[in-house]
């Protein structure tokens, strides 16, 4: 994920980075003390008091703090970002300021999955993958290790032809209310009031009760596409991530990424 963020740093597309430290282990928190604590470069490291709770994460970001900034939520598990299309999801999501959340296209998530496979990618047939079915919550993917490391190998395989035909595809937009993994969305400065607001269950607070309260929809950005690589039910059910991980490294190798560190 950093050697995406540098990327992106250096194309002026990302201007800071904070690393929130919800470490769980002292080899964790060594590293990130090691490589992040110099507050003064532009990757920081932030501090939490409690690391059971996402609140002071989100109510750090005000639009007071943020007057006109796109705010970018990422999983510490994302492994790949279109670095040539990144600029034009950031352009999209100014575009449609009265949607409320904007997701690229994410590979390994189970909505998506299914926008995915209805524009084509992911063939059924294809490395045994079967359907995706709409789901809003869990899911057979969200569940699956294995068909979820078929599905990485098949977008790493072709990701060539996956970037090229998704450079020209819609956003799309998301029933209000439906449920979406958070693995990485983007949102304006003048919705960051919604960040105050947010309770014990983020994902739920922030794609089903917001847009309910609000009547304002989130969207996929079909046009982008960036890889998360697994929930926990994955890695308890077959998930060779440490194999799938080297090939995303090889991914990052080959397109000449900075190192993370």
């Amino acid at each position: 994920m950093l050697r995406y963020v540098r990327a992106l740093m250096e194309r002026g597309l990302v201007t800071e980075c904070h690393l929130w430290n919800f470490t769980r282990n002292m080899d964790d928190e060594r590293w990130l003390q090691e490589h992040f604590s110099d507050q003064s470069k532009p990757i920081k490291l932030m501090h939490v008091d409690n690391k059971r709770a996402w609140t002071e994460y989100y109510h750090h970001y005000t639009k007071e703090r943020y007057p006109d900034h796109i705010i970018i939520k990422c999983d510490d598990d994302v492994v790949y970002v279109d670095l040539d299309r990144f600029h034009g999801f950031l352009e999209h999501r100014r575009m449609f300021p009265d949607l409320l959340l904007a997701f690229p296209s994410i590979i390994n998530n189970g909505v998506c999955a299914n926008y995915q496979q209805t524009a084509g990618f992911h063939p059924a047939e294809a490395n045994n993958l079967g359907t995706f079915p709409y789901d809003t919550f869990c899911g057979r993917l969200w569940a699956d290790g294995r068909l979820a490391e078929r599905l990485h190998d098949h977008f790493i395989d072709n990701l060539v032809d996956y970037t090229s035909r998704a450079a020209s595809m819609p956003v799309r937009t998301i029933k209000v209310g439906d449920r979406i993994s958070i693995n990485l969305f983007a949102i304006l400065s003048k919705d960051l009031d919604i960040f105050q607001r947010i309770g014990n269950d983020d994902e739920h607070e922030l794609s089903v009760r917001m847009p309910n309260e609000t009547g304002r929809a989130n969207y996929v950005d079909m046009s982008c596409f960036v890889s998360h690589l697994g929930f926990y039910k994955q890695r308890d059910t077959g998930m060779n991530e440490g194999r799938i991980l080297e090939r995303y490294r090889k991914v990052a190798d080959g397109l000449g990424l900075p190192a993370a560190v």
